[in-house]
């Protein structure tokens, strides 16, 4: 006894079979997160240097350069790029797929090593950290105010909002744009400094060895060790101009005597406006794993908490909200997924010509199109539009094994059988050939999966959803649609008027079809010759 003969016998084992891995689907779905495209997670390390008051050109020179040769010879690069501005570099290493980040990121970090020592002096140690490459950011918030300025707004913006926004589940980083930070800027006279025979150095060695905090030991008392620290920070303007930079000669020089120091905004070069108005922007960039569409309803509701003890003149509102496309999207996708459901159903309808014979191809459907999602939750992908387009095309082919199973089976009940009797000997005689048929079409789109590079990488889940739906469909068609065959069919006796017109019809077209076959068969050779004619125009 095989497979399809075991549930023809057993109906209730079979339908509870089939339940149970739907079940498994629709749990898994509730699991699964959306996404507009599936994440393409290509290992990116960034490796940052500051070089403070240098220019492009230098930057380039001195340090972009140095350390793309250094790091050129690690293992798994694919591609290196880099950017060198007004006291920054920024190279951008890309790895191979799947190749292994953490062991990247040491490699790196030990080429850079004897390099950063031959470095110039004044340049800042460089930064290594691993790159998101879908590092996006899924909803952007302007925040605006009419009495304060970009600094008091940043300061406000740092302390009170972008905490809760990284509070909100699935969110990755918040970052600022158009924020203003308090820094001292000290501007150096070079004539006074000639004059009082002062040279940068001098100023630059000042301020490291004054404006720190020193540790200065601890006190041990009998139960308990007290630390020491001296505050050695400089607070405001004016202990900047007492600072010392020179004493020789009996002649001391002070910051003040050489130097204009203002507090105001570090970062004067950008700015963020939204309606000509300036203002600050928080960009919300979601986890990897994260649902963009829950972490953008996440975040909007923490803007209505935090709209509540705002002060009277800020005003909090979302400028850029990347979920709404991916709503359309989505929806556009089921929208189509809808409509070819009801084109298969109408169909398969019209072909069988019974409500009773379509019911067993179309249950396949939802069977199929729900477990699968079982699938994407084992292998860590997403419900995304490449994913649903897979299962819009396999609406069309879920349906094939379990139309040939019935086709075959209805044979027999055409030529005198009952019904179960059918079921049984059709279904014993379908088997290989369902088999064989759900193993083709995998075959076909199973290749996709090793093509390399980003391309892969989007077709993957479309070729591996739409070949897990056609494995599902073989399933279904060797235990669900046997077993229905064998208790919906009724005889030929009993057919609607319509299904007995489809079949004169049928008779009258296969007759045609009969006709035109034996007159291509007694015309062999012309029907060789039109081919290749045809097979050469379409290679012209």
């Amino acid at each position: 006894m095989n497979l399809s003969q075991f549930c023809i016998h057993r109906p209730v084992f079979t339908i509870a079979l089939n339940l149970v891995v739907v079940v498994i689907g629709l749990i898994s779905f509730t699991r699964l997160p959306l996404r507009e495209l599936p994440s393409i997670d290509t290992p990116v390390i960034g490796v940052s240097t500051e070089y403070p008051g240098a220019s492009a050109k230098v930057v380039e020179r001195d340090v972009t350069t140095p350390i793309e040769d250094a790091i050129s010879g690690v293992n798994g690069i694919n591609i290196i790029s880099s950017s060198s501005s007004q006291g920054q570099s920024n190279i951008r290493i890309s790895f191979r797929d799947n190749y292994d980040i953490n062991v990247a990121m040491n490699d790196i970090r030990d080429k850079l090593s004897p390099v950063t020592q031959g470095l110039p002096i004044g340049i800042k140690t460089p930064t290594v950290s691993k790159s998101d490459s879908d590092s996006s950011p899924t909803i952007i918030i302007s925040v605006l105010d009419s009495k304060r300025d970009s600094l008091q707004l940043t300061d406000y913006v740092q302390r009170s909002i972008k905490p809760l926004m990284q509070q909100v589940e699935g969110v990755s980083r918040v970052s600022i744009a158009g924020q203003r930070s308090y820094v001292v800027h000290i501007g150096l006279d070079p004539e006074k400094m000639a004059a009082r025979k002062v040279d940068v150095n001098d100023v630059v060695t000042k301020l490291q060895a004054q404006n720190r905090n020193v540790p200065a030991g601890q006190i041990k008392g009998t139960s308990r060790v007290y630390p020491i620290n001296i505050n050695g920070r400089l607070q405001n303007v004016a202990q900047f101009n007492e600072l010392t930079v020179r004493d020789k000669e009996g002649m001391v020089t002070q910051f003040k005597d050489i130097a204009k120091v203002k507090v105001m905004a570090e970062n004067i070069s950008s700015a963020f406006r939204i309606n000509g108005k300036a203002g600050v922007a928080l960009a919300v960039v979601p986890e990897s794993t994260a649902n963009p569409i829950d972490v953008s309803n996440g975040v909007k509701e923490a803007i209505k908490q935090i709209s509540v003890n705002l002060p009277p003149s800020m005003k909090v509102e979302v400028v850029y909200d990347n979920a709404n496309f991916i709503k359309l999207s989505i929806h556009e996708v089921y929208h189509s997924l809808l409509e070819a459901l009801i084109l298969v159903i109408v169909i398969v309808l019209l072909f069988l010509g019974s409500i009773r014979s379509t019911l067993i191809p179309v249950a396949t459907i939802p069977v199929c199109l729900i477990t699968i999602f079982a699938g994407l939750y084992a292998f860590s992908y997403s419900i995304n539009t490449i994913t649903l387009l897979a299962m819009v095309l396999a609406i069309g082919l879920v349906v094939d094994d379990a139309i040939v199973m019935l086709e075959n089976i209805y044979r027999h009940i055409e030529n005198g059988m009952a019904p179960f009797a059918a079921a049984l000997k059709g279904s014993k005689e379908i088997v290989f050939a369902i088999i064989a048929m759900t193993l083709t079409l995998v075959a076909v789109y199973l290749p996709i999966t090793f093509t390399p590079g980003v391309t892969g990488v989007l077709f993957r889940q479309f070729a591996l959803t739409l070949a897990g739906t056609v494995v599902i469909s073989g399933f279904v068609a060797l235990t669900l649609s046997p077993m229905m065959s064998a208790r919906l069919l009724r005889p030929i006796d009993n057919d609607t008027r319509y299904a007995q017109w489809l079949e004169r019809f049928a008779a009258k077209l296969m007759g045609t079809y009969r006709y035109l076959l034996t007159r291509a068969l007694q015309h062999r050779l012309w029907i060789v010759v039109i081919l290749l004619v045809l097979a050469l125009l379409g290679g012209w």
